[in-house]
């Protein structure tokens, strides 16, 4: 391995899309099409997407000198975190957990669990494309609505994706420079 400036990439481009959990059809490879039941939710504001990955461990420890012995994960997940700044049906729908009605009507309650989505994002710049894909995933956070002269409205949200065995995992991920 070696310094190689043609494996520097830079998220030039992308897109954020949303399907129906358990009907919209999986990518399957960096660059397939996604299926006609896939939304494209829009633009995303400049500061793009961040993917955090966390876990949550218990270290065990022997008796003897305290030798940690094994380390188990309680807990793990992947989320996204994304500021949509178009405002549709898709967007607003996705932002608040509802449906918008045909008069334009949204009701909005706080209280109500979001809808569980497949979840893609695809990160590109010119021939080379990243993309995450999760077969479950679900809204588990929203960011504060603000109106402010020369801005544009927002939509933040964070996507968690959930493991799924059956589906094939959390996430898969796609780099298009890797494949063979």
């Amino acid at each position: 391995m070696g310094k190689n400036i043609e494996e520097v990439y830079v998220a030039v481009d992308g897109i954020v899309a949303v399907g129906v959990f358990g009907t919209a059809t999986p990518p399957t490879s960096a660059t397939s099409t996604l299926g006609p039941s896939w939304k494209d939710t829009g633009y995303v504001s400049e500061d793009g997407v961040t993917e955090t990955t966390e876990q949550s461990t218990t270290v065990l420890r022997a008796w003897q000198k305290r030798k940690k012995v094994r380390t188990l994960v309680e807990e793990g997940s992947v989320r996204y975190q994304f500021r949509l700044i178009q405002t549709n049906a898709d967007t607003v729908a996705l932002y608040y957990g509802g449906t918008v009605a045909t008069d334009g009507s949204i009701v909005i309650d706080p209280t109500k669990e979001r809808p569980v989505i497949a979840f893609d994002l695809d990160v590109i710049d010119g021939d080379n494309v990243v993309r995450a894909y999760a077969p479950e995933a679900q809204v588990v956070e929203v960011g504060d609505q603000v109106y402010s002269n020369g801005e544009p409205i927002g939509y933040e949200v964070t996507v968690e994706c959930s493991y799924n065995e059956a589906l094939g995992g959390s996430v898969k991920k796609w780099y298009s420079a890797l494949e063979d």
